[in-house]
């Protein structure tokens, strides 16, 4: 049992207080995060990283984390996209680094109340859809 398994199975989403949360490799087998329930209401902050084998990101893990501000995601090089409507509304600042194979965002934009986007190493990764930002 590894660290990553072990923080689920102690039922992460009863701590109530937990503001911010740093997910860290070492669970090989991870293709989907979160596989189970995360602090919805006091999580604030989450930064998820060094995952060589995440495929995904639950969009329904995330829509559930209504008090998200901040959102970190780095290397995951085989994470694909970015959950169709599974980003919370809440979302400020998203910042992913070092995710090769990430290729789209949700066709429908990113969250309106996102005020810092930041992506560095990502190649492949094409901008579709609508977008909260100004052209001016």
């Amino acid at each position: 049992l590894n660290i990553t398994e072990a923080l689920f199975e102690w039922g992460l989403h009863r701590l109530t207080s937990l503001s911010r949360l740093v997910v860290s490799g070492g669970c090989q087998h991870l293709v989907s995060f979160p596989e189970k329930k995360l602090p919805a209401d006091s999580l604030t902050n989450l930064t998820i990283e060094r995952f060589p084998n995440l495929e995904a990101l639950s969009s329904e893990g995330f829509r559930s984390l209504t008090s998200l501000e901040q959102l970190r995601i780095e290397e995951c090089g085989k994470l694909t996209s970015i959950p169709e409507n599974g980003l919370p509304f809440s979302l400020l600042k998203l910042y992913i680094y070092k995710c090769e194979k990430l290729t789209s965002f949700p066709e429908n934009g990113l969250p309106p109340s996102l005020q810092q986007l930041s992506i560095n190493r990502c190649p492949l990764l094409t901008l579709q859809g609508t977008f909260p930002f100004d052209e001016n």
